[in-house]
């Protein structure tokens, strides 16, 4: 989904809550970081994965440890950071399962009226992706 999208969605569902969200989404990411990240506090997003060395400068937070019997060392895995842009052009750096709960995160920040109705649908679909997703700590790279 491309940040236009996610854009209209926010605009349409605050239509009559919130005449400025339009404005807000246009001139600044802060609200589409918020979402993200607050998606990403509560589950593991399989694209925002990486393995993890002592280089990396883009960690969210570390999750997990797997040891490989073969090179008998750790890999350590962490959650990445999501490139942010709001470019209309931009793709939503998250699991296209997470975007509407990323939606409904930025409704929650934007709404006038709805913000905990807003808040418990998203975290409502991170719950299902949560419990529909794969435990890839059991796998060896």
């Amino acid at each position: 989904m491309t940040y236009s999208e996610v854009k209209k969605s926010v605009v349409g569902l605050l239509r009559g809550d919130n005449s400025k969200a339009e404005e807000f989404l246009t001139s600044d990411d802060t609200y589409l970081k918020m979402a993200l990240r607050d998606v990403m506090l509560r589950c593991i997003p399989s694209h925002l994965v990486s393995s993890y060395d002592d280089t990396k400068t883009d960690v969210f937070r570390r999750i997990y440890s797997t040891y490989n019997d073969i090179d008998e060392v750790y890999n350590h895995w962490y959650i990445r950071e999501p490139i942010v842009s709001i470019d209309d052009n931009a793709k939503i750096d998250i699991d296209e399962e997470l975007t509407q709960a990323v939606i409904y995160y930025m409704c929650s920040y934007l709404t006038n009226k709805k913000n905990v109705d807003y808040a418990k649908q998203a975290q409502s679909i991170v719950s299902i992706y949560q419990s529909n997703s794969v435990d890839f700590s059991q796998y060896e790279v």
